[in-house]
């Protein structure tokens, strides 16, 4: 509660300074003044402070730029030397003024939101940058690990995506726990705050589509391009062992989805899109051509299979055709 009521005071204070600045200097609202409060112990003052100087020369070439072409203008060498002439209470009321707008000019620089897309995608990206250094810092010092998704609300913006982890396990977390990669979520987010819930959904649509598009591509080009000599005209996965094994000899290596082979049409999720993408970019999963011997071997197999069935069927037939034998008592 002693601690509730410290926060409590520490807000009253900053709101009333928040609420004097506004009345002093106007501009902007109390909300503008209250959030330049609190980010401005988080930015780089490093800059160097305003010379006086500098200040009274800007002041002395702006005048003699707006001077008539015939007009007498001071070069820098007699500026100087005026200024050196000048006594010091004499070189603070001249530049007294100059000195608070250029000062509220810097403070509005850094803090106001940036307008030009460039400079906008410079600062983000060294800040970023920046954060992520720091983070990494703090997992080593401390042991937090932490999560850092940025995204952009302007779609002219030139900034991209970019995604943080201090620790593997969190990548892992996302993977197993909801099936999605960390990646999916910050474009999802993006889209969402970009477009809406309209655009997160078209989104989502979109990039599942791309990515069966892509697998079925993959896996084509895997079945005609790695086996040119033996290439079918088209892929059949429904009947993949009588189509294609049993006519060319291929058999399907290394599949790592739990489901059976099957196209990627009939798959909706998008960790297992991206799982199968991947094991085929990598060639993880391939068609191998079987050995004579193999292929030999294998057919032989087939035959007993089909063998086996067709007489579990005829014994099916034989079991249910035949009619159940009972014996009943009549009383008299």
């Amino acid at each position: 509660m002693k601690l509730t009521s410290s926060f409590n005071d520490i807000q009253e204070i900053i709101w009333k300074h928040t609420k004097a600045m506004q009345t002093e200097f106007g501009q902007h609202p109390a909300s503008w003044y209250s959030e330049a409060i609190m980010r401005w112990g988080c930015i780089n003052c490093t800059q160097r402070k305003a010379n006086r100087w500098n200040t009274y020369l800007s002041q002395e070439v702006t005048k003699c730029n707006k001077l008539p072409k015939n007009g007498v203008i001071m070069n820098i060498s007699e500026i100087h030397a005026t200024w050196n002439a000048m006594m010091k209470e004499e070189q603070f009321s001249a530049t007294d003024k100059a000195m608070e707008e250029l000062e509220e000019k810097r403070a509005v620089k850094v803090l106001a939101e940036q307008k030009l897309t460039h400079s906008s995608f410079q600062d983000a990206h060294h800040t970023a940058e920046a954060i992520q250094e720091n983070l990494k810092v703090l997992s080593s010092h401390t042991g937090v690990k932490s999560l850092l998704i940025l995204i952009h609300f302007n779609s002219e913006s030139y900034s991209q995506l970019f995604t943080f982890t201090s620790s593997p396990a969190i990548i892992k977390y996302f993977t197993m726990m909801w099936k999605i990669m960390l990646l999916d979520i910050a474009y999802k987010i993006e889209a969402y705050m970009l477009s809406g819930i309209n655009g997160a959904v078209s989104f989502h649509t979109d990039s599942i589509l791309k990515l069966k598009k892509a697998t079925v591509q993959l896996i084509s080009d895997a079945l005609s391009i790695d086996n040119p000599k033996i290439a079918p005209p088209h892929m059949n996965y429904a009947n993949f062992t009588k189509v294609i094994t049993m006519k060319y000899g291929l058999i399907l290596t290394s599949w790592p989805l739990p489901d059976k082979f099957c196209s990627s049409g009939y798959l909706l999720s998008r960790n297992e899109l991206s799982i199968l993408q991947h094991t085929w970019s990598m060639k993880q999963a391939r068609f191998r051509k079987m050995s004579e011997e193999e292929f030999d071997a294998w057919k032989t197999q087939q035959m007993e299979k089909i063998m086996q069935e067709i007489q579990n069927t005829c014994t099916a037939s034989d079991t249910s055709s035949q009619s159940p034998v009972s014996s009943c008592m009549s009383t008299p």
